[in-house]
This record gives structure tokens, sequence and C-alpha cells, in this order.
């Protein structure tokens, strides 16, 4: 698998007198480097699920009916949804049903067979309609894992479960609007493991730097970082979307 490496960079100025008088343990500098890596930790799991490189006015799976905002975070690599949406692997779902898992993995081929290898996303009205399904809901059809005993949902068809709450709402073809209004029906991915890879040309390294001539404290922070989904075209990802959620 090829793999380009791309920049994330943040900076953020403090006054010398903000973190003296800051009452924290430690000093206000060690909670923003911790900020920044908990930010560079979710925005990497945002742009693995929501990546789109396309820049036109329509087709951006996170911007379909306008050009998306210049730098925008998803504009660094193509995700999972775009490699469902990309290659045609989407499922119209509707009302939600345990069959719709099937059907997704089905898109999938081969990739689809081996349940160890799966991982199911789910946006979050999506994951809630999940946890109401009855085959997962009651013990005596799920056994001590049924959600009205344990309250989530730990695997569907033997999959492991994660619920993003950055992986939002979209219109009917899986793709985002940029009027939030337009965006009312649930989606979720299920994704061969095996077949993405991240790697890290650069981990995240902050440094702070203090500048004496006007006593304030730079902290930047950059890493370098590329995705890449193999075989996409073969289905290792796929997308049931046009979900029906409150």
């Amino acid at each position: 698998a090829t793999i380009t490496a791309k920049r994330h960079s943040a900076s953020v100025y403090m006054s010398g007198e903000l973190d003296e008088d800051a009452d924290v343990e430690g000093g206000l500098r060690s909670v923003i480097e911790g900020k920044i890596a908990t930010a560079w930790a979710e925005l990497i799991e945002k742009t693995i699920i929501n990546g789109d490189t396309e820049t036109g006015s329509t087709g951006n799976v996170n911007s379909d009916n306008g050009a998306p905002a210049a730098k925008s975070y998803y504009l660094h690599q193509d995700g999972l949804v775009k490699a469902a949406v990309a290659n045609s692997k989407t499922f119209d779902a509707g009302t939600l049903a345990l069959s719709d898992f099937t059907a997704v993995r089905r898109l999938m081929g081969v990739n689809g067979l081996k349940v160890s290898d799966l991982i199911t996303i789910f946006n979050p009205e999506t994951y809630f309609t999940a946890l109401d399904l009855s085959q997962v809901q009651t013990a005596d059809a799920f056994g001590r894992a049924a959600t009205v005993i344990e309250g989530e949902l730990e695997k569907i068809q033997g999959m492991r479960v994660m619920a993003n709450a950055n992986f939002l709402k979209a219109e009917a073809d899986g793709k985002r609007n940029t009027s939030e209004g337009s965006n009312t029906l649930g989606r979720f991915l299920i994704a061969h493991l095996p077949s993405i890879f991240v790697g890290f040309r650069r981990r995240l390294k902050i440094t702070v730097t203090y500048l004496d001539d006007v006593d304030q404290f730079r902290i930047s922070a950059h890493t370098r970082w590329g995705l890449t989904i193999a075989n996409a075209a073969d289905g290792t990802v796929a997308m049931g979307r046009n979900v029906t959620v409150s």
C-alpha cells in the first residue's frame, strides 16, 4: 500500500502573565499541550471517516451542493465514506433492520465474510435506533449482552461496533448538504480493517518557545501522516444510508 503523508499544524500564543496567573497544577502550558494532543487524536479519527479531497462545486461527501471551504480538515485525505460512495458500495436501508447489515456486507464480497476483520461505525442517531432492534434488545434474544441489560451495543452480527459523534446525519444519498436542515437521515459504515492503512512520517511533536521580546509563549504542534484504503473498488468499505432516525 502506498501512503502519502500530509502535514497538520497548529500554533497557540499565550502571554507570560496568563501562564503565571493560571491556578492550574503543572501550569497552563501543560493544559494546552494536552488539549492539542486530544484534538489531534480526534482530528485523525474524523479524517479517517469523513476525508474527501474533492474541491469542486459538487461531489465532496461533506459538501455535496457546494465547494468545500478552503483548508477544511477533511480535504486532507480520502476516507471511509468517500471510499463507499466513490465505488458505489452503498445500500438504501430505510427503516433499519438486521437484514440491512447483511445487505451492506454483501456489497463487500469476500471482504464481508470474516466478522473479526470488520467494524461497524454508526452515526449517533443510527446507533440509538440500532439499540432498539428486536434481535439485540432482550435477554432471550441476545443473552447477557442485550441492550436492555447493558444499555449499549457491543456487536452486531458478530462485528465490533463504534458510534462516532463526528459521523453526522446526511441526505438520502449518504452525502452531506451544506444546509444542516437537509441532513436528516442516518447512515452506518462497515469497514474491512486489514485493508485500512494509516502511517506516520512524523508523530505529533509539540514544542514550547518563549518569545522574550513580547513576553509570550508560542505552543506549536506538527504532524505528518497519511491514510490509504486498499482495494476499495472491491468493497473494503460499504455504507448503509437513508436510515430513518429520530
